[in-house]
């Protein structure tokens, strides 16, 4: 069953444990949910959206994708997206021009990554 309408908190842990899936530590994930205005404030709140997200069965170890509509986990992705990612590697970098991405591994090998 595809699930189509979420409640904000149902997006909110749906993101977390999208981004839990995807490798990120805690910190890290709550700065990029914050960006995006998703107020999760500490790494305590963060584990409880991560246990609600194992208990409704939709962490594994990945996300379930198939269990939502299409337009839900692009919402998801742009919410769990790092902003600016060139002018923040910049920041670092002066002489940075481009970003490339390559790939390295099995994780994100779907057509849209």
């Amino acid at each position: 069953m595809i699930i189509k309408d979420l409640t904000d908190h149902q997006k909110e842990v749906l993101a977390v444990a999208y981004l839990s899936a995807q490798n990120y530590k805690a910190g890290q994930a709550i700065a990029i949910l914050n960006q995006y205005g998703v107020g999760i404030e500490s790494e305590a709140t963060f584990g409880r959206r991560l246990r609600e997200a194992e208990e409704m069965g939709w962490l594994l170890h990945v996300v379930p994708e198939e269990r939502f509509a299409p337009e839900v986990m692009a919402e998801i992705r742009e919410m769990t997206c790092p902003r600016n990612l060139v002018e923040n590697l910049q920041c670092l970098s002066p002489i940075l021009r481009s970003v490339s991405v390559f790939y390295s591994g099995s994780q994100g090998t779907g057509s849209e990554d």
